[in-house]
């Protein structure tokens, strides 16, 4: 394993607020971006807290404690309006591949009915005007559909 995994899994496993935003980036959390920018209030009033009291004479190690807690609130800010981003660019590409896909399928279904509407009339005789036997756009029908038939 390579050093800047370890330090990866460390940062990853010991840090819940990776592991939250982690869970927001994937496909099912994106929709909890939002309401995740709350979370940042609670990192806000913990950074206020410790720099009033470095600021009342409070020790100074504090001060890493503002720093942490800013850190993580902004990225709890900045995830919001990224998830809603990648929301709707997923969607884009889900509508996408939805429409692709129903495409394919009226093709081969009108592909299919149209063999096989050919493959039940039966040969025209010479007295019948030649007509043209394929369904109107659109519109799929069976050889069986009773509109299909016609008669004489």
């Amino acid at each position: 394993m390579r050093r800047r995994d370890k330090w990866f899994d460390y940062l990853h496993r010991y840090m819940p607020s990776n592991r939250l935003l982690a869970a927001i980036r994937t496909r099912r959390g994106l929709k909890w971006g939002l309401p995740a920018m709350l979370v940042a209030l609670p990192y806000f009033l913990i950074a206020y807290t410790c720099s009033a009291a470095v600021a009342d004479g409070g020790p100074g190690w504090l001060h890493l404690i503002v720093l942490w807690a800013c850190w993580n609130a902004l990225k709890f800010v900045i995830i919001g309006p990224v998830s809603i981003v990648l929301l709707v660019r997923v969607r884009l590409h889900e509508t996408a591949i939805r429409r692709h896909q129903r495409r394919e399928a009226s093709a081969d279904a009108d592909t299919r009915v149209s063999v096989l509407h050919a493959q039940s009339q039966p040969t025209e005789s010479r007295d019948e005007p030649t007509r043209d036997r394929r369904p109107p756009p659109g519109r799929i029908t069976m050889p069986c559909d009773a509109s299909a038939r016609r008669t004489a």
